[in-house]
């Protein structure tokens, strides 16, 4: 019986490797889903997240385009932040000997104030779109926010009895 292997294909080399990634990236999927859980929201953690949440589709997305709108009115006034070299500037400063201290914590309180000024963008778009709104949709969007404010108070509860922190 003859030996019927030869050069592989290149592109059966593909197909098995990108095989491989997919079984790999399920398996770690699966495997962290045993250790801690399904996977959380993280924007669950954001005090606005309920309001976002209560919207619904269209609003969210009439919402996110106010955003964007104001987003790019205000980087167009302000310019564009380099958030990589403030990045940069904390490698420096972690990397300085001895630990530059004090820059590195100018540059958190940088990178904090601008996501500070990102948040107080996002409440004022919320704010006008909630003002703008019929008092029939707000009482609407009102009662979905009860509705999600109770799926939190449920959540959380069941996070204390596992004994979580508050």
């Amino acid at each position: 019986m003859s030996d019927m292997r030869g050069p592989m294909r290149p592109w059966l080399r593909i197909v098995l490797f990108a095989s491989l990634a997919l079984n790999l990236a399920v398996a770690g999927l699966f495997a962290g889903f045993l250790f801690k859980g399904p996977p959380r929201h993280g924007h669950d953690r954001d005090p606005v997240a309920p309001y976002t949440r209560a919207f619904d589709e269209e609003q969210r997305g009439e919402v996110w385009q106010a955003l964007r709108q104001r987003y790019r009115a205000d980087r167009a006034a302000d310019g564009r932040p380099d958030v990589l070299g403030e990045y940069h500037a904390a490698l420096d400063a972690l990397r300085a000997e001895p630990f530059d201290a004090e820059g590195f914590g100018r540059v958190l309180a940088e990178q904090g104030a601008r996501a500070d000024e990102r948040r107080q963008r996002g409440e004022r778009v919320l704010l006008d779109y909630v003002t703008a709104l019929s008092p029939e949709d707000r009482a609407a969007y009102a009662d979905r926010l009860e509705v999600v404010l109770a799926e939190y108070a449920a959540r959380f509860e069941r996070f204390r009895k596992k004994g979580g922190r508050d």
